[in-house]
């Protein structure tokens, strides 16, 4: 069984361009299989339980515009140790098909530099 999804293309990105990509793009689904979401819910579960066994350098990035996932929805993984949370005023869901997604790359190169040791340029 399906369900339509509860949002559009234009939930993913400002950029009108992505969302009439995504509408035309035979891959892109409008719809969920209850599976799909049983196994969603499932596993997120299993992540919250396990998040205080986190032992690696995380970055977690969000827009708070996003009206797929809350933003609110990452805050307890950025009060983790060594996990950098990074959240995006306006930005939707998928922030680096945002007009200001060279930014958010830019930010995701210098954290993995910085994490390499290396410049962070």
């Amino acid at each position: 069984m399906t369900a339509p999804n509860a949002w559009g293309p234009d939930a993913l990105s400002r950029d009108p361009e992505v969302g009439r990509a995504v509408a035309a793009d035979p891959l892109c689904l409008s719809k969920t299989t209850f599976r799909l979401g049983a196994v969603a819910f499932a596993a997120q579960s299993r992540v919250q339980a396990g998040l205080s066994a986190l032992r690696i350098s995380t970055l977690v990035t969000h827009g708070d515009a996003d009206p797929i996932i809350s933003v609110a929805a990452t805050e307890r993984l950025g009060q983790l140790p060594g996990v950098t949370r990074l959240t995006y005023p306006g930005l939707r869901h998928e922030t680096l098909n945002e007009p200001d997604g060279p930014a958010v790359v830019a930010d995701i190169v210098a954290w993995l530099s910085a994490q390499a040791g290396g410049p962070s340029t």
